[in-house]
């Protein structure tokens, strides 16, 4: 069986998330004030790591070797969420 599941985000540049193996990630957005990262999955699959790297409008930017999520608007700031290699 396959379910939507949401993992709050921490406020960092780079993070580590465990998300369900072969799990889609479908979006980024602020709920109730956090940032929440929401997902597709077999509820039976065991968990792996994923990377997430956020920027800041006008920050600088490494090499990105993974897939673009979304945007996050968080009052005054906006920042740009990926999903990277490591």
């Amino acid at each position: 069986m396959k379910a939507i599941w949401k993992q709050v985000l921490d406020r960092a540049d780079k993070q580590v998330v465990k998300l369900p193996v072969g799990a889609q990630i479908l979006d980024v957005q602020i709920q109730k004030g956090s940032w929440c990262l929401w997902y597709i999955c077999s509820v039976e699959s065991p968990l792996s790591d994923r990377y997430i790297a956020i920027y800041g409008t006008g920050s600088e930017v490494e090499t990105l070797s993974g897939a673009y999520i979304g945007t996050i608007q968080d009052g005054p700031l906006v920042f740009h969420v990926f999903e990277v290699d490591e």
